[in-house]
């Protein structure tokens, strides 16, 4: 009898690998599908092999898969947070400490004489609307504010520090919100009177009792400005062609 040859070396490799693979743990097997549900009875058959149902039945006869009703508030999802002030939509402002707010008022409380007197000055030249407005009224409640607008600054502090009211409007009227429109009123307010005077058939009249320099003196100013921007731009654009023909001799 001849003797057996000896195994090739690859097949002792994979001889190897199959035990390894047949001594290792072997793989968790994948979930399997659920089981089908039977629609006619989604909780299970009795031993009678009638179709179970502890919520009762529908309208067709069916077993209810869930209580009957609407759930109890208790188990409803609340759909949006509780607010703090009760459902009113602003939550409420802490009350401002000891002179919080007041550099902050007192500097409103210029902004307004100022603009207020300026408006009061220029409301005769402003186009439209100036015959309508009573300048000497205007300047004279200017005055009674200039003079009594420390008493107000210090009580709208005091009702701040006291009312959660006070002290939303006190951070409001403080907080550049309306100071950035009366200051733009008060710096429109005499361009629109200079340029009512200037349209005015009594222009030189009108321009003569604000103190403002005459119709043709305007004019004038303005031509000698014109002059001496088209002087300045065409000196630049000189010094621009110069500095371009230097750079080009230099590159030749």
């Amino acid at each position: 009898m001849s003797p057996v040859k000896e195994a090739d070396p690859d097949a002792r490799s994979l001889e190897d690998a199959f035990a390894q693979a047949m001594n290792a743990p072997a793989k968790p097997r994948e979930p399997g599908a659920p089981p089908a549900t039977d629609p006619d009875a989604p909780h299970g058959r009795g031993e009678d092999g009638e179709p179970l149902a502890p919520y009762g039945l529908t309208k067709e006869g069916r077993p209810r898969k869930t209580p009957a009703g609407r759930p109890a508030k208790d188990d409803q999802a609340r759909t949006a947070p509780a607010q703090p002030d009760g459902g009113k939509g602003n939550a409420p402002a802490e009350l401002a400490k000891p002179g919080q707010y007041a550099q902050q008022l007192s500097d409103t409380a210029d902004m307004i004489w100022f603009a207020a007197s300026a408006i009061g000055k220029a409301a005769p030249g402003i186009p439209l609307i100036g015959p309508l407005l009573p300048a000497a009224k205007i300047q004279a409640q200017a005055a009674v504010w200039f003079a009594t607008k420390d008493r107000a600054v210090a009580a709208v502090s005091l009702a701040a520090e006291h009312n959660a009211s006070a002290a939303r409007f006190a951070a409001k009227l403080g907080g550049g919100d309306v100071t950035w429109a009366i200051t733009c009123v008060s710096l429109v307010a005499p361009i629109l009177s200079l340029s009512g005077m200037v349209w005015a058939k009594n222009a030189d009249e009108q321009l003569a009792a604000a103190g403002q320099p005459s119709f043709a003196e305007l004019i004038e100013r303005n031509d000698k400005a014109m002059d001496q921007a088209v002087a300045a731009m065409t000196a630049a654009a000189q010094e621009q062609a110069e500095a371009a023909a230097r750079a080009a001799q230099e590159a030749a």
